[in-house]
């Protein structure tokens, strides 16, 4: 009897127009060229359209419609979707495209301090940070290391430091070049400098969903008689946790 009860109380829920749940993000990735922010999700029972929404704080109406996916070229820190049907609207969780931002100082390698930037992005207290770029521990959070006057790519020295791929490019604030044209395994440090960072994660030298991107803004070097003890580098670093996408 409490299953056959439950059982109409779903039919007539569905007979009032009543969504089942809050739409859900099936895939959130940059499209081929990582320049626009690709969104899919899954279908909702019941929902006769969805609408796609950036949030800056307020709500701007990006997408309307039934299909279940979007790019878009619109940027903001924030994104929901929206599924109506004749009687509900239900709303998704937040989508966050904002950058992790971290800030610190670095010396260069063999100096015995703190040489390379790393990332753990499940980490919500801490998720960029400096470390020791020979612990094996680090060698999947590397995003590069100071080596001398330059970043590096882990690869190069990968007897030390492990086969994770970094390349970079001389950048704008607002979003990394396209790969690969212009992208090469180190730059030489210069204060003022802001570095895109391509993440090769996937197929070495193709742009894939396996790849990140992060900013590096170099505030200030210091070279004291340029020797690795003292050699040393403050930068922000901004980190986009969306696969592929070269927004910041």
């Amino acid at each position: 009897m409490k299953r056959l009860t439950v059982l109409l109380l779903l039919l007539y829920g569905c007979g009032q127009g009543m969504l089942p749940s809050p739409p859900r993000f099936a895939r959130v990735v940059g499209d081929e060229d990582g320049g626009r922010l690709e969104v899919h999700w899954y279908s909702l029972e019941g929902a006769e359209e969805y609408e796609f929404l950036g949030l800056d704080p307020k709500p701007h109406l990006l997408y309307t419609g039934m299909d279940t996916s979007v790019r878009v070229a619109e940027r903001f820190p924030k994104y929901i979707l929206l599924a109506h049907a004749p009687s509900d609207i239900k709303e998704s969780d937040t989508l966050e495209v904002e950058p992790l931002k971290g800030r610190f100082e670095l010396y260069s390698f063999g100096s015995g301090f703190h040489s390379a930037a790393c990332v753990n992005p499940g980490d919500s207290t801490e998720p960029l940070f400096k470390c020791d770029p020979e612990d094996e521990g680090y060698r999947n959070n590397l995003i590069f290391v100071l080596d001398s006057i330059y970043f590096i790519s882990p690869s190069e020295r990968g007897d030390l430091f492990g086969s994770a791929r970094s390349l970079f490019a001389r950048s704008g604030s607002s979003s990394a070049p396209k790969p690969p044209e212009g992208y090469s395994t180190r730059y030489g440090v210069r204060q003022g400098d802001t570095v895109a960072v391509w993440l090769d994660g996937g197929i070495e030298g193709r742009l894939d969903e396996s790849d990140n991107f992060a900013l590096v803004v170099i505030d200030s070097v210091y070279g004291g008689d340029w020797s690795r003890d003292s050699v040393r580098v403050w930068v922000e670093i901004r980190y986009q946790r969306v696969a592929r996408l070269r927004w910041f």
